[in-house]
């Protein structure tokens, strides 16, 4: 317990920076030994605080601001940022007392506010209606982010496990985002796209991973036996499902590792081709592999239906309906389920060849 705690007295230190400077920000580290005093010419301050004797000794100073420092903040790993009216923010190895980073080009006002994320990003403000959230490592501005008012946003401050940004000014609210779909998307995406996607969105480019650390839902890398999983999903996308699978099989016998995502990709194919038959085993196989998959489960769905087993089917939409309002799905997408539920429930099957033509042009 330290000595103000005991004896509840307010005990006063001053500690000497610098002759005719303001002070104008200080920080304590994470760890609360490490105190970052900022001055009014560009210069911080380094004291190492010692809670035996609520002493404290100079560590050094960090030199690289042009004027008026406005924001220090640290991050949970202990490196500082700074910032200030020369539109730029340092990122400062305190125990070397060298810059790490430069983070600048994005700020055409002094910057007035910072905030760490725990992983490792750093939003900013700097007085006008914006906040840019950088990637330091790289350091570059990953996303832009507008306040929904004209005014300033004058604070700013990220929840500790990085999901949220609340921040306010002049409107009189406070506001919330959740960052989750704002970061880089391969810091929040699980894997790369499938051959399947990979076709649909970029029809005759070659395939590679955009995240290259994320799995690509394949395991193998030679040239022959992702062709002929190419194939199989060109008949697929085409209605031919028995060649499809007539395909998948080739390419598992030469020994690929088919991901969830193929399977699943493969199951949705003959769902909406009404071939459900042929390709039910992709669907099973693709569940198996995650069954916490609430899109596994919605093109499952799909084929119990037309398969004739509508308890499952209406088990699968269920959940699908669960997973999407978790992952904030469009909420068109989740009424139509709910309609196919409603439907299923009377003994229907919803899926007439309008309602599956609709989903080819999905």
């Amino acid at each position: 317990m330290s000595p103000l705690i005991e004896t509840g007295e307010i005990i006063s230190r001053t500690f000497s920076v610098a002759a005719e400077t303001e002070i104008s920000t200080v920080a304590w580290n994470p760890e609360g030994d490490i105190l970052a005093a900022a001055r009014s010419d560009g210069v911080i301050d380094l004291w190492e605080f010692n809670a035996a004797n609520l002493s404290a000794s100079h560590l050094g100073t960090l030199q690289e601001h042009e004027g008026w420092i406005n924001e220090l903040a640290w991050s949970q790993d202990g490196r500082l940022a700074s910032a200030g009216e020369d539109l730029l923010i340092y990122i400062w190895n305190v125990q070397t007392l060298e810059r790490e980073k430069a983070l600048f080009g994005e700020h055409d006002s002094p910057i007035m506010g910072m905030s760490w994320g725990p992983n490792g990003q750093l939003a900013s403000i700097d007085g006008n209606p914006q906040i840019v959230i950088w990637n330091v490592e790289q350091e570059k501005k990953t996303t832009l982010l507008s306040a929904p008012y004209r005014g300033p946003i004058t604070s700013v401050s990220w929840s500790p496990d990085g999901t949220k940004l609340a921040f306010g000014g002049n409107s009189y609210n406070v506001y919330v985002y959740n960052t989750l779909y704002v970061q880089s998307p391969c810091s929040w995406l699980t894997r790369n796209m499938t051959i399947y996607e990979w076709e649909t969105y970029f029809p005759g480019e070659p395939y590679h991973a955009t995240c290259p650390e994320l799995p690509t839902g394949i395991v193998g890398e030679e040239a022959d036996i992702y062709q002929v999983l190419d194939e199989g999903f060109e008949a697929g996308i085409a209605g031919d499902i028995a060649t499809a699978v007539e395909k998948f099989d080739e390419a598992e016998a030469q020994g690929l590792e088919i991901g969830a995502w193929d399977w699943n990709d493969l199951c949705w194919l003959g769902g909406i081709y009404n071939q459900a038959e042929l390709s039910y085993f992709a669907c099973e196989r693709a569940v198996e592999l995650e069954p916490d998959n609430g899109e596994f489960h919605d093109a499952r769905g799909i084929s119990r239906a037309l398969l004739g087993d509508f308890e499952g089917a209406i088990v699968d939409f269920e959940i699908f309906v669960v997973y999407a309002r978790e992952f904030d799905f469009p909420e068109d997408m989740i009424a139509l389920r709910e309609q196919w539920i409603e439907a299923l429930q009377l003994g229907n099957n919803p899926f007439d060849e309008a309602t599956l033509a609709f989903l080819r042009r999905e």
